[in-house]
């Protein structure tokens, strides 16, 4: 397993991002400002126009299809709500925005920046799934440089290698650990590289400047149409089955108007079940829902309809033991000084709220 942090290396890790936060809080836009998310909760702001939920978006992934989707069937719309984007370059500028108010809702991966914050009482929360793994067609998984596909087969093949992730202290170093612990290895054994994006992940890999890489679709069907690399034969499901690998996370202005809140959960569920409908029960309007997808994935619809498509749950359910795994996890190796409850940070009081209106569920 990966080796215990210092303390140091803790509060190095955290504080740049705390620090960040509040700053940036110092440079953003009033959250009293007219249809903003502390707005009052009528079905729209007090002027009766629509009020602005500030969103973070980051590389497109079939995972932001709530977002996409409630926005682009006019879901959003239709709840009084405008969504307002902000794209971001790492997951942790999106929790520095959402920390310091200048954004409402962020999705991303349950990491230690977001623990070390609710340590701090910055008040986010995570309100809902946004992605999972499905058992044997991961979205998000390890990958090899196509040309090893022959000599990696197995987990302790993976000793020596060079392997890229986005980011540490996060679902990307905690399922890499978990399958280099499958072949009795730990981080020493390989070469771990921190890359700025996932899409850069592919192109140090066509160089062979990487051997192996975490990578998410659609960039790993990509990779594959391009000859630049293959899913390791072995997959999540063996190292890391039903971890949740990406969020809903609401900021502390959007969690105190709870009207608004959710009536946001209710389009991004719409969205999602309009996702499921489409590409998990093959509903009639597939190919419209696939046109959209690509656009704000910046992808084509024979790519989008090649790749795994992430589980989002179309009630919303969080995996807790999921969180709790992770987070522990986090602990363990010292990206963070004291766990906490899973059920601090998982509130999923919107979604129920939210399934009081529209109902569960119901497969077609």
């Amino acid at each position: 397993m990966i080796g215990k942090r210092s303390k140091n290396f803790v509060m190095w890790a955290a504080a740049p991002l705390l620090v960040t936060g509040l700053i940036a809080g110092c440079g953003t836009a009033s959250a009293n400002s007219s249809g903003s998310a502390q707005s009052g909760g009528g079905s729209k702001g007090s002027s009766g126009k629509l009020q602005v939920v500030k969103v973070a978006t980051a590389e497109g992934s079939p995972s932001y299809a709530g977002l996409f989707l409630g926005e682009a069937l006019g879901y959003f719309k239709q709840e009084g709500i405008k969504i307002e984007s902000t794209k971001f370059s790492s997951g942790s500028d999106e929790l520095t925005g959402l920390a310091s108010g200048q954004i409402d809702v962020a999705q991303g991966l349950v990491s230690a920046g977001l623990i070390n914050l609710e340590h701090k009482n910055f008040g986010i929360q995570i309100v809902a799934d946004a992605g999972r793994n499905y058992p044997g067609k991961p979205y998000f998984a390890l990958t090899i440089r196509k040309k090893l596909q022959n000599k990696v087969k197995t987990f302790k093949d993976l000793k020596g290698l060079t392997i890229g992730v986005v980011s540490k202290g996060n679902i990307n170093e905690l399922m890499l650990d978990e399958a280099l612990a499958k072949g009795g290895l730990t981080e020493k054994d390989v070469h771990i590289k921190v890359i700025d994006s996932f899409s850069d992940l592919n192109t140090a890999m066509s160089h062979g400047a990487m051997d192996a890489a975490m990578q998410l679709e659609p960039l790993i069907t990509k990779g594959k149409q391009q000859n630049i690399l293959v899913p390791f034969p072995i997959g999540p499901k063996v190292y890391a089955p039903h971890e949740e690998v990406s969020v809903l996370e609401f900021g502390k202005n959007l969690l105190k108007n709870k009207s608004l809140a959710t009536r946001y959960m209710i389009a991004y569920l719409k969205g999602v079940r309009a996702f499921d409908n489409a590409f998990v029960y093959g509903s009639k309007n597939q190919a419209k829902i696939a046109k959209i997808m690509a656009k704000d994935t910046n992808t084509s619809v024979s790519i989008l309809e090649a790749e795994n498509q992430p589980e989002l749950d179309p009630n919303g359910t969080v995996y807790t033991s999921s969180i709790q795994n992770q987070i522990n996890w986090y602990v363990k190796h010292g990206f963070v000084q004291t766990g906490l409850k899973a059920s601090k940070i998982v509130n999923m009081s919107f979604a129920k709220a939210a399934l009081k209106k529209i109902g569960k569920f119901q497969k077609p």
